[in-house]
């Protein structure tokens, strides 16, 4: 996905009431256009809310994974438009997977296969 640099923001936040708490992450990222194919993302991650693990590459090279495959990631918020130099999409992801999140090893690789159309 294009993914604005200096646009994400990663959150993980401690909620819960005393003896039940749970950490949530949260992420904010800007994905730049606002054409067919970005508006067909924006249906995707909305159909697909629930289904899916995130993971983004930082800039100190590490690869943050959100959610697993008992807690899913869902899209919480999702704003588009064609504000000049910054048309696109901002998207919310969230996973509550009761942990600070996951670290995928860079070292094994990664394959950016795109996803199937359904």
């Amino acid at each position: 996905y294009n993914v604005l640099v200096d646009t994400g923001q990663l959150r993980t936040l401690l909620e819960g009431e005393i003896g039940g708490q749970g950490y949530r992450q949260r992420l904010d990222v800007f994905m730049q256009g606002n054409g067919p194919v970005e508006n067909e993302q924006a249906d995707d991650f909305l159909a697909y809310s629930g289904c899916g693990i995130v993971m983004i590459g930082t800039k100190e090279g590490y690869y943050p994974v959100l959610g697993d495959p008992e807690n899913p990631v869902f899209i919480e918020a999702a704003e588009g438009g064609s504000g000049g130099d910054r048309a696109g999409f901002q998207y919310t992801f969230y996973a509550n997977t009761g942990k600070t999140p996951y670290f995928y090893d860079e070292t094994l690789g990664i394959d950016e296969t795109p996803n199937p159309t359904p």
